[in-house]
C-alpha cells in the first residue's frame, strides 16, 4: 500500500541527522489495527542518513489514546527507501576527511 505523506515543518531548527524525530502529514484516510486514522494527521519517524537518503522508519502511530504498532519504511518517488537528499551532509562531511 502506497500513502503519501508529506513531511511536515518540524520547528525553526529541523536538521537532517541521524535519530531526528520526522513529522509526516497523512493525505489519505487509512485503518491501522482496524481503527480508522483521518487524513490530515501527523505520524512521527525516526530518521537515519545513509548516503544521499533520508531513511525514516516509523513503529508506533498514535492516534487519540492509542498507541498502534506498525512497521512503515518511507520511500521517495523514485521507488526507492528513503528520501533523495542531494548533498547531503554524509557527502560533505566525506570531503571534509579526505
Amino acid at each position: 500500500m502506497i500513502l503519501p505523506m508529506p513531511v511536515h515543518p518540524w520547528g525553526n531548527n529541523f536538521r537532517h541527522v541521524t535519530g531526528a524525530t520526522v513529522k509526516l502529514r497523512l493525505l489519505a484516510d487509512i485503518y491501522v489495527g482496524g481503527i480508522l486514522i483521518s487524513k490530515n494527521n501527523f505520524v512521527f519517524g525516526i530518521a537515519t542518513l545513509a548516503d544521499e537518503r533520508l531513511v525514516i522508519t516509523i513503529e508506533t502511530v498514535r492516534y487519540r489514546n492509542n498507541l498502534l504498532p506498525v512497521k512503515l519504511s518511507v520511500y521517495d518517488m523514485d521507488g526507492l527507501a528513503g528520501i533523495h537528499i542531494p548533498g547531503s551532509i554524509s557527502r560533505d562531511v566525506a570531503k571534509t576527511v579526505c
